[in-house]
């Protein structure tokens, strides 16, 4: 049932590079700067829909993003 299972996908996982999963201080920065640089687009009307973050759930997950 994940989003990332639909056609057209509604989720992705990124990174910056290089990866490296201990580095928690990288991800969230990367994902602060993902979700500001898509509230801005959203509110400007050069997207559609918002986007939500796995780093701002209960149970952390970095990487993913998807369509809200």
């Amino acid at each position: 049932k994940s989003k990332h299972n639909s056609m057209p996908s509604m989720a992705i996982d990124v990174m910056k590079y290089p990866i490296d999963w201990f580095d928690k201080k990288k991800m969230v920065e990367f994902g602060n700067f993902v979700m500001h640089t898509a509230d801005a687009l959203y509110h400007s009307g050069k997207m559609k829909n918002r986007i939500e973050w796995g780093g701002t759930w209960d149970w952390k997950d970095y990487p993913h993003y998807q369509i809200h």
